[in-house]
């Protein structure tokens, strides 16, 4: 590409970058920044397993000393003062076996039943007494509770560069703006008006015709969107949209024109071209643009009246949509009746997404398959987390933090029969936009918070009631999965309080808008939200909406409490298999060592291509034929329908891998079935 005008190719990318974008700027800057946050990540993760070690050991140390002292009170109580070493053993052995293991003892969050009451009392009270504390409740979380694999996200970094460049080419030569031009009902000329605008999946730009109209053209970011799915995010898109527009009054914008990527003769992707929304973004408004790391978190100096403001316009809406009922658990319609291919039944999902787009693992399976309750369906969803665990070779930093987390998914799939409301497990499914929250609306002014537009509905689908009807995640604007509402030890986060003062205050006014409402005198949806408070399942919906998800989370801590100790302990003692246990945390840190041998090796020619020793091209095409390389655009990928008996996972041929190639203006090799069917038999073998 270096026949491109360097000045064209400077206006771009500073048009990307100063757009406001955390994400997109670095993706033009140099890679030392990502380099130099993998090595920071592995530090941390280092250093949590450390303390998960330590914490370990020391309630080890702790329990050892409590068991001896409780041995030594329970044979004092049956006047044995002088016991043999026998006796103790004996009595030693019968607390274990009523008990959870040692590792474990002492009613924690992770252990089963407490020791008798007096005991109990009289330990607790002693000059030595002890509290043993899990790792599940005094390790202090990082910022990525579970990394992204970095493989991926180096070969995703350089195709949006290349990405950028070819946006670049076609702005530079005029080609973006008569291509948007044929699309106008009377073809009118048009420009690009301002930078580019974008959130995490999309970037778009405003084009203005000869006539004043606006258009936003939005295209899905490459690096960013599974090149296997852009279509069908755009399609869905565009039916939420159409849907929400013909049958409700919340401000959607309209969609003027769409297509797949194979009708994009700028071979920039599938695009959705639509009205352009004049105003101000909320999420803008409400970040605090001092924050020390980008964040989407609320700022603490926000009214509370702008915030009843904004949400009640915002449960204005969610009244409007929960009005639609749909009988089936799955994807949206086409919105063109001549789809070459069926609906998938299973749909495509912000969760399922981020997990094979920025983990490798893909946890669809078999898509033509259906849900006939909500039961199923959260199974399903929980069971993707469970199989990026296993399947993603740096799903955890170490022996403790597998042994951890392979219990705590497990217990979490084995609760969903106790957290499904069954009035609503068979019928009344509701349209779901699980990215759907404050960032989508568009004020008029900072002055006027008035909503004039509600956008970026991707990731939307229909789903159980009782998902659509939970407490929001949204009230701060910030996922609750995130590192900022990380416990402290046994220490709340401070953001809980304002989460549920803002809970609080959003159940008010979505009972006053309720009320106003014609359609809504049963109040199902202020009830709904109510009971996933009561029942705890909340935080199961916010476990499920997410990937990436830590058995130190906020929402999976909050799950913990809410079912209590006993409870807790009771579902964990179900999977404590010790052997299983430590077969599953050996394998992980095994993978874990070849994965760092690869990402090293993998950093060493991203370095190349940043020094200009190696080009964009060639550092892709050598990924595409290593072992990692990124799903999507790979001919490998983890999948969970190709294992072998032992349960390891084994790379599936992917039938896109020449189209990428190919779209890269590489030459086909000639060897190309032969060292995939090497590589195959290899891996089999």
């Amino acid at each position: 590409m270096s026949d491109i005008d360097p000045n064209a190719r400077r206006e771009v990318n500073n048009a990307i970058i100063n757009s406001g974008s955390t994400v997109v700027g670095n993706m033009m800057k140099n890679a030392d920044s990502s380099i130099e946050k993998r090595r920071k990540n592995k530090e941390e993760r280092e250093k949590r397993e450390a303390e998960e070690k330590a914490d370990k050991e020391k309630a080890d140390a702790a329990v050892e000393v409590g068991i001896d002292y409780l041995v030594n009170f329970l044979l004092r109580q049956n006047r044995n003062l002088r016991p043999t070493l026998k006796e103790k053993v004996e009595v030693r052995s019968e607390i274990l076996a009523n008990h959870c293991n040692s590792t474990h003892f002492g009613g924690c969050e992770r252990c089963g039943p407490r020791p008798p009451r007096a005991s109990l009392d009289q330990l607790t009270h002693s000059p030595k007494s002890y509290s043993p504390k899990c790792s599940t409740s005094t390790i202090e979380a990082f910022s990525d509770v579970m990394d992204t694999n970095a493989l991926i996200d180096l070969v995703h970094e350089v195709q949006g560069q290349l990405w950028v460049d070819k946006m670049n080419e076609t702005h530079r030569t005029g080609r973006l703006c008569q291509w948007v031009s044929t699309f106008h009902p009377d073809k009118l000329p048009c420009q690009l008006d301002g930078t580019f605008h974008h959130g995490a999946f999309n970037a778009g730009i405003k084009m203005v015709f000869s006539d004043s109209t606006a258009w936003m053209v939005r295209f899905p970011r490459v690096g960013m969107v599974c090149d296997d799915y852009t279509d069908e995010k755009v399609a869905k898109e565009v039916t939420a949209l159409s849907l929400i527009y013909n049958e409700t009054k919340v401000p959607v914008p309209r969609v003027q024109a769409w297509g797949p990527a194979a009708s994009n003769l700028l071979g920039l992707g599938p695009f959705i071209m639509m009205d352009f929304i004049n105003g101000i973004s909320v999420s803008d408004l409400l970040k605090d643009p001092n924050a020390e790391r980008p964040t989407r978190l609320m700022r603490e100096d926000i009214s509370d009246s702008d915030i009843e403001v904004i949400y009640r316009q915002l449960a204005n809406f969610l009244l409007q949509l929960f009005k639609l009922d749909f009988d089936r658990i799955g994807s949206l319609p086409s919105p063109t009746a001549e789809a070459q291919s069926p609906t998938p039944t299973r749909p495509l999902t912000f969760k399922a997404h981020s997990i094979l787009q920025n983990g490798g693992v893909d946890t669809f399976g078999d898509r033509g398959q259906g849900f006939a309750t909500a039961t199923e369906y959260f199974q399903y969803v929980v069971g993707q987390d469970w199989e990026q665990l296993v399947y993603q070779p740096n799903s955890v930093v170490g022996l403790y933090e597998a042994k951890n987390k392979y219990v705590a998914f497990k217990v979490l799939k084995a609760l969903i029969p106790d957290l499904v409301n069954t009035k609503y497990d068979r019928c009344k499914f509701k349209l779901i936009c699980d990215d759907l929250g404050l960032a989508n609306l568009i004020v008029r002014s900072r002055e006027d918070l008035t909503v004039v537009g509600v956008v970026d509905l991707e990731w939307s689908y229909i789903g159980p009631a009782q998902l659509f009807g939970s407490a929001p995640w949204w009230l701060l604007q910030d996922r609750p999965i995130n590192s900022a509402w990380d416990y402290k030890g046994d220490e709340p986060p401070k953001i809980a309080a304002r989460y549920f003062k803002c809970l609080e205050i959003f159940i008010r006014i979505l009972e006053e808008e309720e009320a106003k409402m014609p359609g809504h005198k049963e109040r199902e949806l202020s009830s709904l939200v109510k009971w996933s408070q009561a029942s705890g399942a909340m935080w199961l919906h916010m476990l499920l909406s997410s990937g990436f998800n830590d058995h130190r989370s906020f929402p999976f801590t909050q799950l913990r409490r809410h079912l209590g100790a006993t409870e807790w302990a009771k579902r964990e003692k179900e999977f404590d298999n010790a052997e299983e246990l430590e077969a599953f945390a050996a394998r992980k840190v095994s993978e874990l060592d070849e994965y760092d041998e690869a990402l090293e090796k993998r950093e060493e020619e991203k370095a190349l291509v940043d020094s200009g020793k190696m080009t964009k091209e060639e550092f892709i095409a050598n990924a595409l034929i290593e072992p990692g390389c990124p799903p999507c655009s790979s001919s490998f990928v983890v999948s969970n329908e190709m294992r072998n008996d032992e349960g390891f996972r084994l790379p599936q041929l992917m039938k896109h891998c020449w189209p990428l190639k190919a779209m890269q203006g590489l030459e086909p090799p000639s060897e190309l079935d032969s060292f995939l069917s090497y590589k195959m038999d290899q891996l089999q073998r």
